[in-house]
């Protein structure tokens, strides 16, 4: 995301609508691979919405500004039996 464009809430809204519509498409769960380590408002926002650390990429790239590989976390989530539904602080809830 341009640097321009961090801190307004894009990614969470965009998370959000994710939960909202997936199992209504039939997703029973879902990951979201490559979260980069150094991506920490990435790593908030998904542990905030209820996704779990489900494994480990070690060394999953060389990213700009940085000389060795970087590990990339892939995240898990099991959306509830029924209709799923984001709370109003954003975290998922039967």
């Amino acid at each position: 995301m341009p640097a321009a464009a961090r801190g307004r809430g894009s990614g969470r809204h965009l998370a959000q609508a994710f939960l909202h519509y997936a199992p209504k498409l039939g997703y029973h769960s879902s990951i979201f691979n490559l979260v980069f380590e150094t991506n920490i408002a990435s790593i908030r926002l998904w542990e905030k919405l209820g996704f779990e650390k489900v494994g480990i990429v070690k060394g999953a790239g060389r990213l700009k500004g940085h000389t060795n590989l970087i590990d990339a976390y892939i995240y898990g989530y099991q959306f509830p039996e029924g209709k799923a539904t984001v709370t109003q602080d954003g975290a998922g809830a039967e």
